[in-house]
């Protein structure tokens, strides 16, 4: 599990949780992420308001990783959209090859988004139907850091 944070228009990976697998899927601490790449970056701005979203998506820079990303602003705001309905935010190997991950956003007192949390896999260890297991998992540690947020 990643704990992602926001800073302006970028995520910060600020800490990571790895389970004893012989492959696992780490991230670098203190990577920049752009809000648009991968299941934290895009369940972040799912969480902004309507205003702060269109502005958002207007001044966006949109950067093709691989095949599977959204790199146009419709089908980002499509994505965000079905995303905000469910609850979090998937990643079928939008921002690395054979790489998925879940995220959900991490909200403070006043409901803004700061960070998301997200369980990131193999793709072969993160079949679509363990998508809303690790989704339940990342909205139990989410719902803990937003009441620690407002003690």
């Amino acid at each position: 599990m990643q704990l992602v944070i926001r800073n302006r228009d970028k995520g910060w990976l600020l800490e990571q949780v790895s389970r004893p697998e012989p492959v696992q899927v780490t991230g670098r601490v203190a990577w920049q992420l752009p809000l648009h790449f991968g299941s934290p970056g895009k369940a972040i701005p799912t969480a902004l308001a309507k205003t702060d979203s269109d502005e958002w998506l207007a001044a966006m820079t949109l950067k093709l990783y691989t095949d599977n990303i959204k790199a146009t602003r419709t089908k980002l705001w499509d994505d965000l959209q079905h995303s905000r309905r469910r609850g979090d935010e998937e990643d079928w190997e939008e921002g690395i090859e054979g790489i998925r991950c879940v995220a959900v956003p991490i909200l403070d007192a006043y409901q803004r988004p700061v960070g998301a949390f997200r369980v990131i896999s193999p793709s072969m260890r993160l079949p679509r139907k363990r998508f809303s297991d690790a989704a339940q998992l990342c909205g139990e540690v989410a719902a803990y850091a937003r009441k620690e947020l407002a003690s």
